[in-house]
């Protein structure tokens, strides 16, 4: 189930808009 975990990942990477990763999407 890595979708869940990306999900969530991204759920947590949103918060901080210092995030390579949540730019990256």
């Amino acid at each position: 189930m890595l979708y869940v975990r990306w999900a969530a990942f991204q759920e947590l990477a949103t918060t901080e808009s210092s995030n390579p990763y949540a730019s990256n999407l």
